[in-house]
């Protein structure tokens, strides 16, 4: 998984220091455990609804030796179309 760091660049989780886990891929959903040791824990799930929206969810943890604040949210928000076909299984 990539994403825009501080100075605008992409960067994937792995490089960045994350543990990636497929915890569930079908035909119209995915959910992927990213696990940053010592600080973060996050989920993050994408799926299609029944009306054929594509939406988002992060749940996030951050606690421990290395987390610089102490947190946990839930993030849900609508997302562009995935080609969830062309996703691990």
């Amino acid at each position: 998984m990539l994403f825009i760091d501080a100075r605008n660049k992409p960067i994937s989780m792995t490089q960045d220091g994350a543990k990636l886990v497929l915890l569930r891929s079908s035909d119209r959903s995915i959910s992927v455990l990213a696990h940053y040791p010592g600080a973060t824990t996050e989920i993050y799930s994408f799926f299609q609804e029944k009306d054929g929206r594509n939406r988002y969810s992060v749940l996030t943890s951050r606690t421990g030796p290395q987390a610089t604040v102490e947190k946990s949210s839930v993030m849900v928000g609508l997302c562009d179309p995935i080609k969830f076909d062309l996703l691990p299984r």
